[in-house]
């Protein structure tokens, strides 16, 4: 067994990545840590854990995601079974185990594990992956790279890893598609032994590099207790309450390259930052390109005019600007819509990352705006970031749509003071 774990100077998550790897009851493996081109101490991490099994790779230059560093993972290796591993993402100890043991009595090129997706904690959003329906693997069905181990055989059928770049789609959505296209053989262990802390789901992951729900979970599986019934019902949680993501594989047409760089952006991982603007005359901001992830639901349109964008499911929700605030500015954010009234009078915002006031006007149709005031320029080549809080996200009574919502936010406007 090659287990391969692709990373990107992360080192205190992949510390905890490694320990889930070796608690595994099946200790017939090798281990692949492939670099890309980092820059980190992640060498000297996994030379503490001090087991000749575990081999550091680091690529000379950076590819951008997973497919490269898992393609020198898979040219490298020895093993019959190749398993991948995130670097921020857990195994519980009987993952390998019950992957061996489901591909051989299914005589299967490809296992795969049920995986539990964890939304940031002020989402509530879970999500599963790896329990096929009726039985079977179709092309429509997501698999996380973390559940899945494959043949040697199966690689050199259908190919390595491919650039997203190039084939205009995520690597590990390609890489399963063309699995299923190329006939390969599923199965599944029917067994929860993944736990994923999503990155494309947290804003700015790769620019914090928080480690803390990974060493909680870790927590729990060294205790040795079987914790996964309570993570279970967790999940069947979120579902009756709508805080569930159900992921499907995208054609190609719906995999574009601007929605796979939009999503490069709001966890941190894009090269290219966004030019940013100094503010000197009044401009207005609408939402409907900004990163979004569970922060903000996709943009609708009221009456056929305005266009909007619900917060939620997450209370915690993000607006970034391509701009500099030179001078005092009043910024206002218009309302159009409040799941609760209620939520209006415990509003909190932060702009630039410091807690402001903000005062709440409501307007003769129903609208509501929000008046805050910035006294001082922006921090230098950083953009514009206003942050609103909610106490709580949930659906409107008596509406049909149960999504967990808070405010519906039309536009932004900033207006300068002159200059005098």
């Amino acid at each position: 067994m090659s287990v391969v774990i692709a990373t990107y100077n992360w080192s205190e998550a992949l510390a905890c990545a490694l320990r889930s790897v070796q608690l595994q009851t099946y200790q017939d493996y090798e281990v692949l840590v492939v670099g890309d081109a980092c820059t980190d101490d992640s060498a000297e991490v996994v030379a503490k854990v001090g087991d000749s099994r575990f081999r550091w790779m680091n690529r000379a230059q950076n590819s951008g995601g997973q497919w490269g560093p898992n393609n020198d993972g898979i040219a490298a290796s020895s093993g019959e079974y190749i398993a991948y591993l995130g670097h921020d993402d857990l195994w519980y100890p009987t993952h390998l185990k019950s992957l061996v043991r489901a591909a051989e009595r299914q005589r299967a090129d490809l296992a795969c594990a049920m995986a539990i997706m964890y939304g940031p904690p002020e989402t509530g959003v879970r999500s599963v992956t790896g329990v096929f329906r009726d039985g079977a693997m179709d092309a429509g069905q997501f698999v996380v790279p973390s559940s899945m181990m494959h043949s040697r055989a199966l690689v050199d059928r259908m190919g390595p890893w491919r650039d997203p770049a190039a084939v205009q789609m995520p690597a590990d959505c390609e890489f399963v598609r063309r699995a299923v296209e190329s006939g390969a053989v599923f199965a599944s262990t029917d067994e929860l032994s993944v736990f994923k802390f999503n990155a494309a789901w947290r804003r700015d992951a790769y620019g914090n590099r928080q480690t803390t729900e990974q060493r909680a979970m870790l927590e729990k599986i060294e205790s040795g207790v079987d914790f996964r019934r309570e993570e279970l019902t967790e999940l069947i949680r979120a579902f009756v309450s709508h805080r569930n993501v159900e992921i499907r594989m995208p054609h190609a047409s719906e995999a574009t390259a601007g929605a796979m760089r939009r999503t490069s952006i709001y966890k941190g991982a894009a090269s290219q930052k966004p030019a940013i603007e100094p503010l000197w005359v009044a401009r207005r901001f609408t939402l409907g390109d900004q990163p979004a992830s569970l922060e903000w639901y996709p943009p609708e349109t009221r009456d056929g005019r305005e266009t909007f964008r619900w917060s939620g499911p997450s209370t915690i929700s993000s607006l970034r600007f391509p701009i500099s605030l030179q001078a005092e500015t009043d910024i206002r954010v218009h309302v159009l819509g409040v799941v609760d009234p209620q939520i209006l009078g415990a509003l909190r915002v932060e702009l630039n990352g410091e807690p402001v006031a903000c005062a709440v006007s409501s307007r003769e149709d129903g609208t509501h705006v929000l008046q805050i005031r910035s006294d001082k320029p922006s921090p230098p080549g950083r953009e514009v970031s206003i942050q609103i809080g909610v106490p709580r996200t949930t659906p409107r009574p008596q509406d049909p749509d149960r999504r967990p919502r808070g405010i519906a936010v039309g536009w932004v406007d900033f207006l300068p003071f002159s200059r005098s």
